[in-house]
């Protein structure tokens, strides 16, 4: 699974010792916890410490208290074609007025791979092909802008999904760098008219730096159903907290931004149509499905 994401749908993410990425609650059930992405190397001692320091992680959702609406309806050799807008998180991104970081534009193919068994279970490979995404800075220097680009592979593996439902990760040098691993989740199966389901998420510290446990909360509802490219979708939305850590100086400050997300998922395929994602009002992703070819 990414290392980036990690998804966790509850809209938080965990932290798994990857130091220097941010906690980017975007996602109810396969999320990640990760810390800010700062440069300072006293920041990264910090997410060091807490993520080393995890001593327990519960995570609970109301939604798999209901029954399926759905099942799995993926076919080897699909292919879904989708561009993606990306911008660094606030709580991401270093206090620095000499540089901006830059929204990355760019098209990812997710292909279903092929099928395997796996616990008695068929279960399908899920994978970007492999493309590249420009990651740019713009540099105010000497009343002058320089721009500095790179070119990232997103291409790799993103998880096995089974007939049940279930997401399995796959351990992988070559992860995908995107956001591709919310084009399915399992809750997407459980989604029907009017329905509203909480989630919960609840990390113990064993750290200087953070004693007690933090308890996120995301709410979440099916707001409509809204035609989107053709496709009758589920229009859900989805706010809560995610966790951000920042140093400055001796002082560690951990604050909580404001995550929302708005998912647009097939009624009948059950993946993402289309994806918003803001942190305290701020666009952060846009995810729109543009072709599939089966």
């Amino acid at each position: 699974m990414n290392k980036k994401y990690l998804k966790l749908f509850i809209g938080v993410f965990i932290i798994v010792g990857v130091i220097g990425v941010i906690i980017f609650l975007s996602n109810f059930q396969n999320n990640p916890i990760n810390p800010s992405q700062n440069n300072s190397g006293s920041d990264n001692n910090v997410i060091s410490e807490l993520s080393k320091e995890i001593t327990d992680y519960k995570y609970f959702s109301e939604i798999y208290k209901k029954e399926p609406t759905s099942h799995v309806k993926f076919k080897v050799g699909n292919r879904y074609i989708y561009k993606i807008w990306e911008k660094t998180p606030p709580s991401s991104i270093v206090a620095d007025d000499n540089f901006e970081v830059l929204p990355s534009e760019y098209t990812a193919t997710i292909y279903i791979d092929g099928a395997e068994r796996i616990n008695k279970e068929t279960c399908f490979h899920i994978l970007v092909e492999p493309t590249n995404k420009s990651r740019d800075r713009l540099y105010h220097l000497n009343n002058t802008d320089q721009k500095l680009s790179s070119l990232i592979d997103i291409g790799g593996s993103l998880y096995f999904v089974c007939q049940n439902g279930s997401r399995i990760a796959i351990s992988t040098e070559n992860p995908s760098d995107s956001p591709c691993d919310l084009f399915y989740a399992e809750w997407m199966l459980y989604l029907d008219k009017d329905i509203a389901w909480n989630e919960y998420i609840q990390i113990s510290f064993d750290s200087k730096y953070q004693t007690k446990p933090l308890t996120f909360q995301a709410k979440n509802k099916v707001e409509n159903i809204e035609t989107i490219a053709g496709k009758k979708c589920f229009k859900v939305s989805q706010i809560g907290e995610t966790l951000a850590v920042h140093q400055d100086g001796e002082k560690t400050e951990i604050k909580r931004p404001l995550i929302k997300n708005i998912y647009w998922i097939d009624i009948n395929k059950r993946i993402i149509v289309k994806l918003e994602s803001y942190e305290d009002n701020i666009p952060t992703l846009k995810m729109d499905l543009i072709d599939i070819k089966e």
